[in-house]
């Protein structure tokens, strides 16, 4: 954007994001990130084995906090971080799960962040 007073374009200081990807699945906000540019991973936090194999397959996670279980998590054993963003409990929702919506008992603690309908 140009200096409204010497017309020059001035250069912005980008700051990378620090984030940490609660409840990261296969890494849908990881890879969103990693393609908007300006993100950094990390850690991460994933308790079911297959999207944990999944996920350390896809992205580079050595050197990386991890915490396999996020009601075990102590704040003090978590890196700095800018931005703490958790996965939506998608499987209800897929085609890969059993398509019950809202109306699924879901055990996952995060489930309480959604407001839905229980009647």
């Amino acid at each position: 954007m140009p200096d409204l007073k010497t017309g020059k374009r001035k250069e912005r200081m980008r700051k990378t994001i620090r984030f940490i990807d609660m409840f990261a699945g296969i890494g849908g906000f990881r890879e969103g990130f990693g393609r908007a540019g300006g993100f950094e991973c990390v850690g991460y936090c994933e308790r079911d084995q297959y999207a944990l194999r999944s996920y350390r397959a896809l992205f580079d996670t050595e050197g990386e906090w991890y915490c396999d279980d996020a009601r075990k998590m102590q704040p003090d054993d978590m890196p700095g971080f800018d931005l703490l963003c958790g996965g939506f409990p998608c499987q209800t929702f897929s085609v890969a799960g059993k398509r019950a919506g809202f109306s699924a008992i879901h055990p996952n603690p995060h489930w309480g962040w959604v407001p839905h309908d229980e009647s």
